[in-house]
């Protein structure tokens, strides 16, 4: 215990010390490191005064970590996560928190489980995004050899060589629904998995250190409070280069990378920030055997946190080749098909036909890449009186280690270097404001505004980062574009869980019952100005399962559809798409971008991480019925002028189990109006809500409904829970005059 609490003062150290993130990637003065023999180096990790961070580190959300005392902090914040997810409880649904591999060869066969998750059992089937993919369940041997073998859990996958290199999404099925995607990444590269224990350095009388193995992907998981080690024979002179990644692979791992000298000496260190790896690159002064130790930052380990390593060992003779790992998962801001930062969704992109890439009029789209020693760099252009244009960084958005800071400045007329005139400042622009909630949340660091010029001239944009300290070279690229006002936005779309406390959001699947709905959040991103109502709908649903459009009005970011599952529907699972358009012009219009939530927040990651997904897919597989479900208003769009009331009646369906009493509360409402929390007690069956509309309310419809909190019982349990209603569209007209 007191070992466990002196690793938490350590690390908390290193935190309290900087603020925030940094990344150390250093080449240090050989440090000595003893060879242990039968036990791995000593616990814990190397003394706070060796690590050596940059001047103002940059943010990274997923090592968010401001604690004072991480031991304080951490029991007092396990304390409220045990009893929020007590208070949080809800019907059962697969939840996949991690795969027995998370990388694969194509044209290769494994075997494959859920390696951590909840509800997995009686699970029938694996779903992959990646067509073509195969994947068969053995079985285990009943007891009683007259009894039907078992279904084991363990699919034999077979990928096809044909399958393409990238991440490809992985869900299971089962009895409780379709669970939450995992990443499973294909190679074209031999991958090797290592499950034995090698958190022992390699001496003559122990060989438990794992080889590090040349042109091949090697996978596996960090050992808590261990080292993994892999040793490699290097000539002089030559340069031994590598990359581990973890987030891309849905890992809680935040790998941490240490080059031993043949004497055990420490002579580089790396580790991953964000979307970017742990990663070394060394030229080696002696021949001899090198020692390569990986482990997770705050020692962490297990199942859930697995990574990938891939070397390579260049000699000088010809030109470095490139690691698979890095061409598929390192992050770039053409955003590459394996990209899922879920601020991509933000950012504008940008047709190369409809733009130049070095105009001095717009519209343009510059590249730039500031150097180490420059936080800033700045860029002319020329721009017409009264032409809006809408002005944007991109950078952050696509995992790049920057914070973009952006200013506009006129410039004088006359280049006379006689005269004191002086550039005037226009505007300064910062992060973009943020959306979302503390599950789903756009971060939006990247400038993103509309200008109009004030005169003829020649303007300066002035880029600046607010970050500094030691990154990767090529993790500070940017590009800002300055183009004519198209009104638009993009649509976000996550299915959120049932509660209160979006904090508490965890991965979850879709189990929708009969007589059950589920919600789908939506996140509306409005670009170039664009400000209309968008109306939203769920297009590729089956007869019985319905999802009434909602709207989202002028100036709004969010919204919620509500999926009802009617009582005489039949089992159906399969992704649905999410379809928006402006209610003033239907060819504005847009898909929207689903998301999922990986990991929920912890001790040592106090925030939801979430990404982007490739499909939303429900699951209504089961034949039992939802205790309770609730009908508010209905599907008719009902009106009231500014300054009215409007009362709605609230019905609910109760079956054994949805006894209890009701409070439902009202959600997405917009500015200017109201509507009092209301209770339906146990022995009712229906209510009534009343909308209290502002004299001065916006005039236009909106869409709200409301979340029912109850306890209900499920096989034999208690369960607190929040179910949602349908929704209801009301348009508010103008006061009578």
């Amino acid at each position: 215990m007191h070992e466990a609490l002196a690793l938490c003062h350590c690390h908390t150290a290193r935190f309290s010390a900087f603020g925030k993130r940094y990344i150390t990637r250093t080449k240090l003065t050989p440090r000595f490191v003893p060879p242990a023999t039968n036990e791995s180096l000593p616990q814990p990790p190397y003394p706070s005064h060796h690590v050596i961070p940059p001047r103002h580190p940059p943010a990274d959300p997923s090592m968010n970590l401001n604690f004072r005392s991480l031991p304080c902090a951490a029991l007092l914040f396990m304390a409220l996560h045990q009893t929020t997810t007590s208070l949080c409880a809800q019907i059962p649904s697969i939840e996949v928190r991690a795969l027995s591999q998370a990388v694969a060869q194509a044209g290769s066969q494994i075997e494959l489980s859920i390696a951590a998750g909840e509800h997995t059992g009686d699970l029938q089937k694996l779903l992959f995004s990646t067509p073509g993919i195969n994947a068969e369940q053995g079985s285990t041997p009943a007891e009683n050899p007259s009894e039907p073998a078992a279904p084991s859990g363990i699919f034999k996958v077979t990928i096809p060589p044909q399958a393409p290199a990238g991440i490809c999404e992985v869900r299971a099925v089962g009895r409780l629904g379709v669970s939450n995607p995992r990443a499973l990444v294909i190679t074209q590269q031999p991958v090797v998995k290592i499950s034995a224990d090698h958190s022992t350095l390699l001496t003559s009388q122990d060989l438990s250190s794992q080889e590090l193995l040349t042109d091949k992907i090697i996978v596996a998981h960090c050992q808590p409070q261990k080292r993994n080690y892999y040793r490699i024979s290097l000539s002089a002179g030559e340069t031994l280069r590598v990359s581990c990644y973890a987030q891309a692979l849905d890992s809680l791992a935040t790998p941490t990378l240490s080059l031993l000298s043949p004497q055990s000496e420490e002579l580089s260190r790396s580790r991953a920030t964000g979307s970017w790896p742990a990663e070394i690159s060394y030229q080696t002064q002696e021949a001899g055997e090198y020692y390569l130790a990986v482990h997770d930052f705050l020692f962490g380990g297990g199942v859930e946190y697995a990574y990938a390593l891939e070397h390579k060992i260049d000699s000088g003779k010809a030109p470095p080749s490139p690691m698979e790992l890095d061409q598929l998962l390192r992050p770039t801001l053409e955003g590459t098909a394996t990209s899922f930062h879920i601020d991509q969704i933000a950012a504008h992109s940008i047709a190369t036909e409809q733009v130049l890439a070095n105009s001095q009029t717009p519209p343009f789209a510059i590249p730039f890449q500031l150097q180490s020693d420059l936080n800033q760099t700045t860029f002319d252009f020329r721009a017409t009186q009264a032409q809006p244009l809408w002005i944007e960084v991109s950078s952050a958005a696509y995992g790049q280690l920057t914070d973009p800071n952006l200013i506009l400045y006129q410039l004088p007329a006359s280049q006379d270097t006689n005269t004191a005139a002086q550039p005037t400042r226009i505007t300064q622009q910062d992060d973009a404001p943020q959306i979302g909630d503390a599950a789903v949340k756009l971060t939006r660091r990247d400038p993103q505004f509309v200008w109009t010029a004030p005169a003829d001239g020649t303007y300066q944009l002035e880029l600046r980062d607010n970050e500094s300290g030691s990154r990767p070279a090529e993790a500070t690229q940017f590009r800002v574009s300055a183009t004519p006002l198209h009104p638009d936005f993009e649509l976000l779309a996550y299915r959120n869980s049932l509660t209160n406390n979006p904090a508490a959001s965890h991965p979850f699947g879709s189990n929708l019952l009969t007589e059950g709905a589920e919600t789908i959040r939506i996140l509306v991103v409005r670009k170039h100005g664009f400000s209309g109502a968008v109306e939203v709908s769920a297009e590729g649903l089956p007869d019985g399962l319905l999802a009434p459009p909602i709207v989202i009005p002028e100036n709004g970011s969010e919204g919620s559809l509500t999926l009802f599952r009617a009582a005489e529907s039949t089992a159906w699972m399969g992704p649905v798409q999410i379809h928006g358009h402006s209610q003033s012009d239907a060819n504005t219009a847009a898909i929207a971008q689903p998301a999922t939530i990986v990991w929920a927040a912890s001790p040592v990651h106090n925030s939801v991480r979430s990404r982007l997904t490739s499909e939303l897919w429900i699951g209504a597989n089961s034949s039992e019925a939802a205790p309770l479900s609730a009908q508010l208003g209905s599907q008719e769009i009902l009106e009231v002028a500014q300054g009215g009331k409007l009362s709605i009646p609230i019905q609910l369906h109760r079956q054994p189990g949805g006894q209890a009493d009701c409070l439902f509360r009202p959600q997405h409402l917009p500015p200017k109006t109201s509507v009092a929390d209301v209770t339906i007690a146990a022995a009712q069956s229906e209510g009534t809500i009343e909308l209290v509309v502002a004299a001065d309310a916006p005039i236009g419809e909106f869409t709200f409904w409301l979340q029912n909190e109850t306890k209900i019982k499920w096989e034999e349990k208690e369960l607190t829970t929040w179910i949602p209603t349908l929704p209801q569209r009301v348009r508010i007209t103008p006061a009578a005059p």
